[in-house]
């Protein structure tokens, strides 16, 4: 067994008021007593659970699933917009990846930011750049050229050393950790589905509206900061997101609901790595 904790910046990590929950049953479906049986079976449960894990899935998905039985690393793209639930749905599969011994790293795209120092010289900070209208969301704030290097090389069984991107500072830290390849490389931020990264799995999560502002209010909140300025962000946040992030829903291979609750996913998960198992992926 071997899960690396790449260091990554929890930027926008939704909560869950649920608590976590690890399933008894392997390849069980609990909400009809119907065996699972295969991959079918298991999107299909996941799409009617309640609330649902799954929301929609592309139909070549169980054959791009099984294609993954290969020797070298595959990558997992997971994206989606600011209060989504990503980081929340990522963060589960690290874990449950910890508990039942898979190889898994999980590297956050925000390490992947070009430095954005003078932005912060200049304005004060990331919050307030975006204020004053820079377009920091866009992809060519990353360096995707990097992350597409550093993925290669992993993919291709070689060890690299990644940045590290400050929040707090928009200095980007050249070389900062070494990560060395894993059976999956689980990839999350805003770019992590880009086309450029040619990822062997992309994932969307999907969110009403509704929730992600609740959700982006209460943690400004929690922060102490301004309820004005959070709005007037926001609504920056969310039309950069209609423009770089929502068109990936589309082309994902699967759609995930951010508002499911960590009991479901958690049996999504079982369910999938018991079909694995039974079918020796």
């Amino acid at each position: 067994m071997f899960i690396q904790r790449v260091q990554f910046i929890n930027y926008a990590s939704p909560k869950t008021s649920c608590k976590k929950h690890t399933p008894s049953f392997k390849g069980y479906d609990n909400n009809n007593g119907h065996s699972i049986n295969s991959l079918v079976d298991v999107l299909e449960n996941g799409k009617h659970l309640s609330p649902p894990v799954l929301l929609n899935y592309n139909p070549n998905l169980t054959n791009k699933l099984m294609s993954l039985r290969t020797k070298h690393p595959v990558t997992i793209g997971v994206t989606g917009e600011s209060a989504s639930g990503k980081t929340t749905l990522t963060e589960i599969i690290k874990d449950f990846a910890f508990e039942n011994n898979l190889s898994l790293s999980l590297i956050n795209c925000d390490n992947y930011y070009n430095d954005l120092s003078y932005y912060y010289k200049q304005y004060g900070g990331y919050p307030q750049a975006l204020l004053a209208g820079e377009d920091l969301e866009s992809p060519k704030s990353f360096n995707l050229q990097q992350m597409k290097s550093d993925l290669d090389k992993l993919k291709n069984n070689e060890t690299v050393r990644i940045p590290r991107y400050e929040f707090g500072t928009g200095i980007s830290i050249p070389n900062f950790q070494e990560v060395k390849p894993t059976r999956i490389l689980l990839i999350e931020g805003i770019i992590a589905n880009n086309k450029l990264l040619q990822n062997n799995l992309n994932v969307y999560v999907d969110c009403s509206e509704k929730v992600q502002l609740q959700r982006a209010m209460k943690r400004a909140q929690e922060r102490g900061a301004n309820m004005d300025d959070t709005k007037a962000m926001w609504n920056i946040v969310k039309a950069s997101a209609k423009k770089y992030i929502t068109p990936l829903k589309k082309e994902a291979d699967i759609i995930l609901n951010g508002e499911t609750i960590i009991y479901n996913f958690r049996q999504f998960l079982e369910n999938i790595l018991y079909i694995f198992k039974k079918q020796k992926f």
